[in-house]
């Protein structure tokens, strides 16, 4: 395409421009990919900017570029915890698995109280990777007035789970 065309001419700049000033969100997606796989830290300083998009599928695909750069990008990221789509809050929640931050387990342990049954269940799987104390502890704080069956199980298997140390 046009786009990876740009990326091979190491037109940065012209893709960063296209993905967070094009009217045309397909084309924004596709140079936020190309950008997430080839250059992510480019898209750093524009990052609160996308996370903030009226459009959930240029935010989608902005959470996914920035996955690289999670350490340059976590505010950004958390932004997206709190958008009103939860295919973006799940999107965020993939991005910060295994995130041991200290930021990411109370950002990420607040969506422990979502009306959302599946970003309460993402919520519990993504603190389960956190190698924290913190975590578990909301965890089981949640398991305690968790009514919900199914919620209850994730919650559950969460604390079983002991992530391997790296």
């Amino acid at each position: 395409s046009a786009i990876e065309a740009l990326a091979e001419a190491g037109a940065t700049e012209t893709l960063v421009e296209l993905a967070t000033q094009s009217h045309d969100p397909q084309h924004r997606q596709v140079a936020l990919r190309v950008l997430g796989r080839r250059a992510p830290e480019s898209l750093a300083p524009s990052a609160r900017a996308l996370v903030d998009d009226p459009d959930p599928r240029i935010v989608c695909a902005a959470v996914d570029a920035l996955a690289p750069i999670v350490a340059l990008a976590r505010d950004a990221i958390y932004r997206a915890l709190d958008r009103p789509e939860p295919e973006c809050i799940g999107r965020a929640l993939r991005v910060l698995t295994g995130d041991g931050d200290v930021r990411t387990v109370a950002n990420v342990g607040r969506l422990l109280e979502s009306s959302d049954l599946t970003v309460r269940r993402m919520a519990a799987e993504v603190l389960a990777t956190a190698r924290s104390e913190h975590a578990r502890a909301l965890l089981r704080s949640r398991l305690e007035r968790e009514e919900e069956p199914s919620a209850r199980r994730a919650l559950l298997t969460s604390l079983a789970f002991r992530p391997p140390v790296s």
